[in-house]
């Protein structure tokens, strides 16, 4: 009982948290939460989780299409290149070496947890407009796609923001165009080296995650202040950085 508990909870604690921070694509809550809560292999977590990263983002360009359509060819060559050969090759070195998942789990949870505690991101005073060196940018954090399935929403914005002065509501739609392209390019790349992975229980999880955390983040929609989003992040920001040690302790 407790265990059917813990699967009806999961996606209600990620859609919650993901929605007041505005984070309709990165699910990296859950991969935490299936490996602590579910129990789940953490190779068996992450791969799950990169179907529905690919749902959300699906759901997300059918919201957002025209603001997605209304981006130009160079914009766009200079965000997906880097996305698809970074994510790439994060899926092949994770298929490879599954043994160094939890370390890098561990650091990036807690990277976040640090993150949402101190820094914050501002407006700049004169956006501008990104140039090549998006392609570097959203290469890196490809990578961290195709390794720990994440899109790296928590650093590449900030990022985007601070280096490139970037307007933060424009910073989140490239972050999420990034994150799309690097999304498949590792589900192909999971195919190709591990096409069992989708036989059985596996796609299953994925849809069920995707539609109940859907379901809660539309209802968290409805009533987001940017004070909820404050108060959230300051609660799981400890929390992520609790995680991280523990992740990082079952790896040292």
């Amino acid at each position: 009982m407790t265990h059917w508990i813990l699967i009806l909870l999961v996606p209600v604690i990620v859609g919650f948290v993901t929605a007041s921070i505005k984070s309709y694509i990165d699910r990296i809550f859950l991969v935490i939460l299936s490996v602590f809560f579910l129990k789940m292999p953490l190779p068996q977590a992450i791969a799950i989780n990169l179907v529905v990263m690919l749902l959300s983002a699906s759901f997300f360009y059918a919201r957002h299409e025209a603001k997605i359509g209304g981006l130009s060819a160079a914009t766009l060559w200079s965000l997906v290149p880097g996305s698809i050969v970074g994510a790439s090759f994060g899926r092949w070195l994770a298929l490879r070496y599954p043994g160094v998942l939890a370390a890098i789990l561990g650091l990036y949870a807690a990277g976040v947890g640090l993150r949402l505690l101190l820094v914050k991101v501002e407006s700049p005073r004169e956006p501008a407009q990104p140039g090549g060196e998006l392609n570097l940018i959203t290469g890196s954090f490809g990578l961290l796609t195709g390794l720990i399935s994440t899109g790296g929403k928590a650093f590449k914005v900030p990022l985007l923001v601070k280096a490139l002065k970037v307007h933060p509501n424009q910073a989140y739609l490239l972050a999420s165009v990034a994150t799309m392209s690097a999304t498949g390019a590792a589900l192909l790349v999971q195919v190709i080296m591990a096409p069992g992975f989708f036989a059985g229980a596996n796609l299953a999880w994925a849809i069920y995650f995707f539609l109940a955390i859907t379901v809660v983040a539309m209802i968290v929609e409805r009533f987001w202040t940017s004070r909820l989003q404050m108060w959230v992040s300051y609660i799981i920001s400890p929390l992520l950085l609790l995680a991280g040690i523990r992740l990082l302790s079952t790896y040292f």
